[in-house]
């Protein structure tokens, strides 16, 4: 099992950063993800989606089950039927700045170092486009 971990600080309250953890707008925050499927599906606890994704051309499609959506504190879903199959989690800490955003993802198998250290790079580059929008709103 590899997990991976990275934060990024958002100078805005959690409620206004949790609008950004909806899962249907990250295709327009990021290139990242290509689609959200359905797209007019309720993100609930117990939802299942499902995700294309990939920051170049070679796209991956898995299912994601949200596991736990606690508005404005935590985000977690179980990714299976891709190639990375294990889980992701969000968890909003209020901070005196703003919020701390801390991304996990857990993968089931052991991941080679070149792996985890692309992996580590479009977590970085996600936050940051996370974090320049939930600043702009």
């Amino acid at each position: 099992m590899t997990e991976l971990t990275r934060s990024v600080e958002v100078l805005r309250p959690p409620e206004i950063v949790w609008e950004v953890m909806d899962m249907r707008r990250w295709p327009d925050i990021s290139k990242i993800f290509s689609e959200i499927m359905p797209a007019n599906a309720p993100i609930t606890e117990g939802a299942n989606l499902t995700i294309v994704a990939g920051p170049g051309e070679e796209k991956v499609r898995y299912a994601a089950e949200i596991t736990a959506w606690e508005a404005p504190r935590r985000l977690s879903y179980r990714r299976s039927g891709g190639p990375l199959p294990g889980s992701s989690d969000w968890h909003l800490t209020p901070t005196a700045r703003g919020t701390m955003i801390t991304y996990a993802n857990k993968y089931d198998h052991d991941l080679a170092p070149p792996v985890q250290a692309s992996i580590c790079r479009a977590m970085e580059k996600f936050l940051e486009e996370l974090q320049r929008v939930a600043q702009e709103e």
